[in-house]
């Protein structure tokens, strides 16, 4: 299932797919997928400073050059990009600390991830 991140703008900025969970031949995470764009800009607050992983995160698409520059705003992964968690990857391509990334990636249809795979139903 495919799913989307949007910015504060309401501006579509990442494509994703979870892995599937019950498959032995990919990992448990999230798949950011190739022409999805990360925010070159970044609000550093304490907890910013707090979890290195964001800018770790951030520093290896750059230096690996899974990304080039799109605009003076955001730039462009030219390859998918695997993280651990939604919430790990929307950090690092939103540019701030979210807590609900969780409810922030919503299909075609609006439901998030979080009504899909979380919620009892």
């Amino acid at each position: 299932m495919i799913f989307y991140l949007k910015d504060k703008s309401g501006e579509i900025i990442a494509t994703a797919k979870l892995s599937d969970e019950n498959s032995n031949k990919t990992r448990k995470g999230i798949l950011i997928l190739e022409g999805s764009k990360m925010s070159k800009a970044k609000k550093e607050t304490k907890k910013w400073v707090d979890c290195p992983w964001i800018e770790e995160s951030r520093q290896m698409i750059i230096d690996k050059e899974l990304c080039n520059s799109l605009n003076s705003t955001h730039y462009a992964l030219n390859k998918d990009v695997f993280f651990s968690s939604p919430n790990r990857a929307a950090c690092a391509l939103l540019g701030y600390i979210t807590t609900a990334a969780w409810h922030e990636f919503v299909n075609e249809e609006g439901l998030s991830m979080h009504q899909i795979y979380r919620e009892i139903k």
